[in-house]
């Protein structure tokens, strides 16, 4: 196998193995978070962008 070719594979095998650390570390940071007021099914968090519309819009909406 040529230099080049061994060089080529290592490139892959490093790029390959810092993803997999950062998906760790990712995974870590994330592991034991509380549930959000969202997933309780309460209101969206303060500063969020999307207001949710009544029904009666949508379909007036989808009407037009």
């Amino acid at each position: 196998m040529p230099i080049t070719d061994a060089f080529v594979i290592a490139a892959i095998v490093v790029v390959f193995t810092a993803f997999g650390i950062v998906l760790a570390w990712a995974e870590y940071q994330t592991r034991n978070l509380p549930p959000s007021e969202s997933a309780k099914g309460g209101q969206a968090q303060s500063g969020s962008v999307a207001t949710p519309q009544p029904k009666t819009a949508r379909n007036k909406e989808m009407a037009a």
